[in-house]
């Protein structure tokens, strides 16, 4: 069997890790900022908005289910 560390890298996977390194740097950043507690509401507010548009998409499903029922 052979070690995943022996095999070469491609340039493909190079890429993907500065892609990752640079939005690490971008997340490490932003999360020691004076912005954390503004990011960490807006976030907060985007996933309360985000349940709020699934209920309703569920009382949706439901109204038709029992419309066609």
């Amino acid at each position: 069997m052979s070690n995943p560390d022996d095999t070469p890298r491609t340039e493909e996977q190079a890429d993907l890790d500065a892609v990752c390194a640079e939005l690490q740097g971008e997340l490490d950043a932003l999360m020691g900022g004076a912005g954390t507690d503004a990011a960490a509401r807006s976030l907060d507010t985007a996933v309360a908005s985000l349940k709020e548009v699934e209920q309703r998409n569920v009382s949706s499903v439901q109204l038709v289910a029992l419309h066609a029922g």
